[in-house]
């Protein structure tokens, strides 16, 4: 019964339409800051995620292209 009583003061889980809303912003806000960090920040940030650059180039539209592998 206790851990009945402590479930039911947990907070409800976010409805997707919110969670899609925080996720864009945050999404949005990684990117948009990604640019200032320094060269070792981004290396380990690309490494945590195993990503992976190819950097096509001058003439392509793209520029710097990242695949998750």
């Amino acid at each position: 019964m206790s851990r009945l009583e402590q479930f039911k003061r947990e907070p409800a889980p976010m409805d997707m339409a919110d969670f899609n809303k925080v996720a864009e912003f945050w999404q949005n806000m990684i990117a948009t800051n990604l640019t200032d960090v320094p060269d070792e920040v981004k290396a380990k940030f690309a490494e945590m995620f195993d990503l992976h650059a190819t950097i096509l180039p001058d003439g392509s539209k793209n520029g710097i292209t990242l695949i998750d592998s």
